[in-house]
């Protein structure tokens, strides 16, 4: 038995491992140590920008900044894009006192199937072609992205309010909005 459960236990680690750790391992695989560390150094050296905290002077901050950098200009042209976009609703404020505002473009109607069963497929959830209400409403959550890694993601908006199945504790929400990458707007004082 014990045999067993080892074998299951070392099948979750390969399922579980994330794609570059198989990467990494067939690659130092191929080389001596000594060869892969040289490598590696070689490569940092030639991108590397200075940086206090690089002890090790293994960092690339710059070609991290300069993605950061197209990122949010994408994103910002995206959001350009969606501004006169239909608003739908995923009203969910009989059962989470939330909703969520989609704004939908023609390039965003072939995934509106997937977006109402998913919301639909949540108690009480309802996707409407109308703006989330604004009854009870305590803060808003902006600019939220699904996948930021697709560029035909949903951009939505979350709804906080104090009435409905859970409400909210304005304390909470800094930190919720701050974990979806959002940027939170108080509208109740």
């Amino acid at each position: 038995m014990q045999k067993y459960s080892h074998l299951v236990l070392i099948g979750a680690a390969i399922v579980c491992a994330p794609l570059s750790y198989s990467f990494d391992q067939s690659q130092t695989h191929r080389h001596s140590d000594s060869d892969t560390h040289q490598h590696l150094v070689a490569s940092y050296q030639s991108n590397k920008a200075p940086s206090a905290f690089d002890v090790l002077n293994d960092d690339n901050n710059a070609a991290h900044d300069h993605h950061e950098q197209e990122e949010q200009k994408v994103f910002a042209q995206r959001l350009a894009a969606l501004k006169g976009a239909t608003r739908y609703s995923c009203q969910l404020i009989s059962s989470f006192s939330q909703c969520r505002q989609y704004p939908i473009d023609k390039s965003l109607k072939p995934k509106l199937k997937d977006l109402k069963e998913s919301c639909e497929s949540l108690p009480l959830g309802q996707l409407k072609k109308e703006a989330c209400p604004t009854q009870g409403l305590m803060a808003q959550c902006q600019h939220i992205q699904l996948d930021y890694h697709d560029a035909q993601t949903f951009i939505y908006d979350n709804y906080y309010y104090s009435v409905g199945g859970k409400p909210w504790d304005k304390k909470d929400l800094a930190r919720i909005c701050s974990d979806l990458e959002g940027r939170l707007v108080a509208v109740q004082p």
